[in-house]
């Protein structure tokens, strides 16, 4: 196996990846898009239904909190994208300008330049994961529950 080959496959791999990121985070402002005009729509209509009784109540104010819970973890989620991939431009020109710290190698090569998401918004990806399939369900119970 040659380098060109090696070269080739590894270019193919971080095109594969790149394209599953801009997917995810496609993804992620129709979720932030769907959630807010969900919200929207609660709030906007909510003279027009009464819950008739307490577990209808509790599904709607579920809804509502996961809702909000989901608008809240998609901004985080997009704003630690646009922080990371600011981080990585930093570095990418501090390497160019020379001032990177290039002092750390590992077998003749230069270290990677490489960016993560924060913490806090590696915790919004994982709650907003759960949190509109739980408004979801919430709604539709609701929906049912209210019009017993």
């Amino acid at each position: 196996m040659d380098t060109d080959q090696l070269n080739r496959w590894h270019q193919a791999s971080v095109d594969f990846s790149n394209l599953g990121t801009e997917k995810y985070y496609a993804w992620v402002k129709q979720m932030l898009t769907i959630s807010f005009a969900g919200l929207t729509a609660l709030v906007a209509l909510q003279n027009h239904y009464r819950p008739d009784n307490d577990l209808s109540r509790y599904l709607l104010w579920a809804t509502f909190v996961s809702l909000a819970v989901s608008v809240v973890c998609a901004a985080i989620v997009l704003r630690g994208e646009g922080t990371a991939f600011q981080y990585l431009a930093d570095q990418l020109a501090a390497l160019v300008s020379g001032k990177a710290d290039t002092s750390v190698s590992s077998g003749g090569r230069n270290r990677e330049i490489q960016a993560s998401l924060s913490p806090a918004a590696k915790y919004a990806k994982k709650t907003l994961d759960w949190a509109l399939p739980i408004a979801a369900v919430c709604l539709v119970a609701f929906g049912i529950t209210n019009s017993m």
